[in-house]
Formats: structure tokens, sequence, C-alpha cells
């Protein structure tokens, strides 16, 4: 079925779990995602879909098959210094699976790689009668598609203050498309201090961060602009907490606009666009 209702934050935390695990412990050769439709469940406006995630990394041993959906599993200790460790992300991943009304497994050979496998459920959905051609974004009052902010004189200058390597790659790869050149910073004070010394259309702010939070950074960056008469910079705050406490933090030191991680891609480019303005 081309539509589907369900709950894509739920789909896309998983996906986003296990193609990161993929990435992380997959130094050569590729990494697919298949998707297909599962004869089990096909009746009426019942559906359900079978993900496939495989990779030709390091693979898991047997033993740790058994037990790698579990709270706090990790790989033996070498794996986790060379690598870094799942964490809690297959035990959320298992979690979000059952709440789809799924089921989640692994097979895996060490040295060969690992295939991780869920369902998921959804109702049938009948087609929209449009679908939307471009993002909702303006530039002073006018609509523009990707393709026409490809094309912008100018580029876009941002500010990337992420604390997670995997993200700040991430983030770079949604925003490519865009005619923009990005900064990084790992952290609040690192973001500040470029803030301070360079020039930017826009800051990607993610709230939690060592050294310098960025609550604090905002704080400090907004203190900056009153006193010296400046005009406010947009800043996207970028956060794993989606409370209304949450979003009114944000926007109380001064961030312009809250959005929630996992962040999907339209999300993001939507944020930065929606904040453009001409100098």
């Amino acid at each position: 079925p081309l539509f589907l209702k369900g709950d894509p934050k739920r789909l896309r935390q998983v996906l986003i779990n296990l193609m990161g695990n993929s990435i992380k412990f997959t130094e050569t050769g590729e990494i697919t995602l298949h998707i297909g439709l599962s004869s089990r469940i096909s009746k009426g406006n019942d559906v359900e879909l079978i993900f496939r995630v495989s990779d030709t990394g390091i693979g898991i041993s047997p033993d740790m098959q058994a037990q790698i959906f579990e709270s706090f599993s990790q790989a033996d200790a070498l794996i986790t210094r060379k690598y870094g460790g799942t964490g809690l992300g297959l035990t959320i991943c298992r979690t979000l699976v059952q709440l789809m009304r799924g089921k989640i497994s692994v097979e895996s050979e060490l040295g060969k790689g690992s295939t991780f496998f869920f369902t998921a459920r959804f109702l049938r959905s009948a087609e929209p009668e449009e679908l939307p051609e471009t993002l909702p974004v303006t530039r002073d009052k006018k609509i523009l598609s990707l393709d026409e902010l490809a094309l912008l004189e100018n580029p876009i200058r941002i500010l990337l203050a992420e604390d997670s390597a995997d993200n700040r790659l991430l983030f770079k790869t949604y925003l490519k498309k865009l005619n923009c050149t990005i900064d990084m910073a790992e952290n609040g004070q690192i973001a500040v201090d470029k803030y301070l010394t360079g020039q930017y259309d826009i800051i990607l702010l993610d709230i939690q961060m060592p050294l310098m939070d960025g609550y604090t950074a905002a704080r400090t960056i907004r203190a900056h602009e009153r006193e010296n008469n400046l005009s406010p910079i947009p800043i996207v705050a970028l956060t794993a907490h989606a409370q209304d406490s949450d979003r009114k933090a944000s926007l109380d030191v001064g961030c312009n606009l809250h959005v929630v991680k996992p962040v999907p891609k339209k999300a993001l480019i939507e944020a930065v666009t929606a904040l453009l303005r001409k100098k």
C-alpha cells in the first residue's frame, strides 16, 4: 500500500537505532534496508510490514545474540572500547516494536555481519487528494522549493552545535542539498566562541552538551546581542525531550524553535528554511 496509518516517530526511532548500529560496526562492505509486505497479516485494513537491516560488519557472537535486547547488554569490553556500545538502544527498539504490535530478532555470524528483522502493523489509509510539492518554507513571504533553496545566491551560514559525532554527520547529510556552509561545535562553549568570532545565519543548538549546555549557550548569545544592540540570530533547539515544559524552557532562553530528536530530515530542513531572513 502507498499510504498507511501508524506511528512514524516510533518507526523512525527504531530504524535510526538499527541503521546507526550497522554504520558503527561496519568498516567495509555495505548496509542495506529492505521493507516488504507480510503475507501473514494483510487482510482488511490491517497490514504488517517486515523490515530487514543487514550489514557486513563485525557480527555478534551466539551467546550475545541471546541477550542483546536485554537492558544494559553490551558487546565484550574490547569491542565496546573500540566502537562504543549500543547502550539501551536495542532495548528501546524492542519496546517500540512491541508497541507497534510487532517482534524483533537478529541473525548474525562473527566476522560476516548481522541482520536485524522486525515487524510492525499499520492500518491502510486512503490516498490523500493532493500531496504537497514543496515544503511549507517562506523567505520574504515566498514559497521556496528545495531546488530553489539550492540556487540561492548567498550560501546559508549554519553553526551546528552537537556533541555527538554521529548526529553531526547525520545533520550535515540532511542539509547537503541546501546551498549552505556548516561550521561545527562539539559543545556549548565552542558554539558561543564561534558565534562571537564568526558570522552565521542560523544556529542549530543541541540542548544536552558537555562544558556548557544549550540553555546556557542560548542565554549567553542573547545577552551578547542585547548588550551590543545586535539583531537576534535564529536558534533551533535540538533535544530528545518532548514535554511542553521542555519546549517552554527552550523558548524561554531565547530559542526560536524546539525540534525533538530523533530529528527527521524534513523537520530539520523546515526548521532551517522557515527561519531564513534576507540580511
